[in-house]
């Protein structure tokens, strides 16, 4: 058995463990798509860890002061796109999601950001919605 294998996921049917996996994709997609950091925000749960390009926040909260002021600075999003995907089902209510991602946006002093990156979170089913436990992302400004 793998190391974040569970014997609850044995358990799990095929079309179960497939059901869990568009379930996840769909969460992070529109996490990903968000508009607003009340929308983005809504995907995490209250005590997530968060890590980004190795830096630990100290908090939930001070992650998301951090994320109301950089959508706040933002006067749109040009590009939010998963290149490759993984999703491995742990248990019913837990999976481990990895990807590649690109995402440009134009602040509003008309400065373009463009980033790229590695991304990985572990979902929890949390009031009959996917949300995010821990998360971490590496990213490298876009080759142009």
């Amino acid at each position: 058995m793998g190391a974040c294998q569970n014997p609850d996921s044995l358990k799990l049917s095929e079309s179960q463990i497939a059901q869990i996996k568009a379930e996840v994709k769909k969460a992070a997609t529109e996490h990903l798509n968000s508009k607003d950091a009340s929308t983005a925000l809504s995907y995490y749960t209250k005590d997530a860890i968060i890590m980004s390009n190795g830096f630990l926040y100290s908090s939930f909260e001070s992650f998301a002061e951090e994320i109301e002021e950089f959508y706040s600075s933002l006067s749109k999003i040009n590009l939010a796109a998963y290149d490759e995907m993984h999703i491995n089902v742990i248990t019913n209510d837990v999976a481990l999601f990895n990807a590649k991602f690109r995402w440009s946006s134009t602040d509003t002093n008309e400065m373009t950001i463009d980033l790229q990156g590695v991304y990985s979170a572990l979902y929890v089913r949390e009031d009959g919605r996917w949300k995010m436990s821990f998360r971490h992302e590496s990213f490298l400004p876009m080759k142009k």
